[in-house]
């Protein structure tokens, strides 16, 4: 196999890994965020003002790192919040601004 090969192979093996890590993430914030939803959770795309939001996405990061810190690993709900208000934060600035 030649190196260009090789170099496509690898590039085309990284884009496998890449679209399997984002789709099993969404499915992961799909699942929370209907969990949420059946305990009255609701707003999230037009209701609660974007500054609260990107408020609770702040901290929750900030929460994240410092569990990181703290015990070498974060909880799994709060890495889930986390990709959860920032998916809420880009589907507001894409369907308001087509960011």
């Amino acid at each position: 196999m030649k190196l260009d090969e090789m170099k496509e192979l690898n590039k085309m093996e990284e884009f496998d890994k890449i679209d399997k890590a984002v789709d099993e993430f969404a499915a992961v914030i799909k699942y929370r965020m209907k969990q949420k939803y059946v305990e009255g959770y609701r707003g999230w795309d037009e209701q609660y003002p974007i500054e609260y939001i990107c408020k609770e996405l702040r901290d929750d990061a900030c929460d994240l790192v410092k569990m990181h810190a703290s015990y070498g690993y974060p909880t799994v709900c709060k890495d889930i919040d986390v990709g959860a208000r920032a998916m809420m934060v880009w589907y507001r600035a894409w369907y308001s601004y087509g960011c």
